[in-house]
């Protein structure tokens, strides 16, 4: 696992102003999210390519949100159906980038939930 957190709560702690706030979000986050990334996978197995740029675009602003920078760029190549057609020979290599990333997001935060009990 890695040290660095792959995402900073500054931007959702000055958002939602408490830490019941902030809890409540990273549980929609915790919840959604696996949801939402399972849809890009399938869109990306399926070839359905439609399927995989709304997933991408409902997702986007999440990571914004968490800001998980390293998914940044990554997601906005594939969130809508034209830049997917563009990044056909890269989507291999995209999906694997969301999904473990994300992975170890989840990891962090259920930690950070367990060991702090501030999620």
């Amino acid at each position: 696992m890695s040290a660095e957190k792959l995402y900073d709560l500054t931007q959702l702690t000055a958002m939602m102003g408490d830490s019941e706030g902030v809890k409540m979000m990273l549980n929609i986050f915790l919840e959604s999210t696996p949801k939402i990334l399972n849809e890009i996978n399938e869109g990306f197995a399926t070839n359905d390519f439609d399927v995989l740029a709304r997933s991408a675009h409902k997702l986007k602003s999440s990571l914004d949100m968490m800001k998980i920078d390293t998914l940044h760029t990554v997601i906005r190549q594939i969130d809508r159906i034209e830049n997917v057609i563009a990044n056909k020979d890269q989507l291999e290599l995209i999906i694997e980038k969301i999904n473990t990333t994300l992975n170890e997001v989840f990891i962090q935060l259920t930690n950070e939930k367990s060991v702090n009990n501030q999620v």
